[in-house]
């Protein structure tokens, strides 16, 4: 008890990243994989991140453009990472932010290279999917609710948009200098072009 009292307090968890290995079929493109048997990660803050038997993945949550410069995302030792973030991104239940920081996280845990990982975070964070919800509302914002109004969240999605060429600039300095994760934010942040949904929108 006293073990697992100051494991707590010091922010650790005990884990295994996976529940086992990619056990799945490929339809007849051999592009897309079905789970045969559900694949769970559980990432370095004890989060679990479950993949249920019979979900469809084609890795098209990693932008085609980055296929060139780092493979296909089902061909590598990050395979599991990317069925995980593949589901996520069709899913969209959690924010797009954590889905793509999982992905590192589970290439890591994979055995990925570091800086080839770091490159497909960047990868992601610049073409990847990226959703939100949006309040649409007929009524300006009030303490009080009146007959008549209408309030909903509707999962929204961003425009993915990004400069091709500072984007494969970034990609090669990544691969040649070492890159904290933060700066590689930074980076993804100056190259993506697209347009955040706006938080609220007034409908009548």
């Amino acid at each position: 008890m006293i073990l697992l009292l100051s494991q707590w307090a010091f922010g650790e968890c005990q884990r295994t990243p996976f529940s086992g290995p990619v056990v799945a079929t490929w339809g007849e493109s051999n592009r897309v994989m079905t789970l045969v048997e559900p694949l769970v990660y559980t990432d370095p803050d004890c989060n679990a991140w479950p993949v249920p038997a019979g979900v469809d993945v084609d890795g098209a949550s990693i932008p085609q453009l980055f296929w060139a410069l780092i493979g296909s995302p089902f061909s590598g030792i990050y395979r599991k990472a990317s069925v995980i973030h593949d589901h996520y991104c069709v899913e969209q239940n959690r924010p797009w932010q954590s889905v793509h920081r999982m992905f590192y996280d589970a290439m890591i845990d994979s055995g990925t290279n570091p800086r080839k990982a770091k490159v497909m975070y960047y990868a992601v964070l610049v073409g990847g999917p990226r959703w939100k919800y949006v309040h649409y509302t007929n009524h300006e914002p009030r303490a009080f609710s009146k007959p008549g109004d209408i309030d909903y969240e509707e999962l929204e999605q961003w425009s993915i948009l990004y400069d091709e060429q500072l984007a494969a600039e970034h990609v090669q300095a990544l691969q040649t200098e070492d890159f904290t994760l933060e700066e590689i934010e930074a980076l993804a942040s100056r190259a993506f072009a697209g347009t955040e949904p706006p938080n609220s929108v007034r409908i009548d």
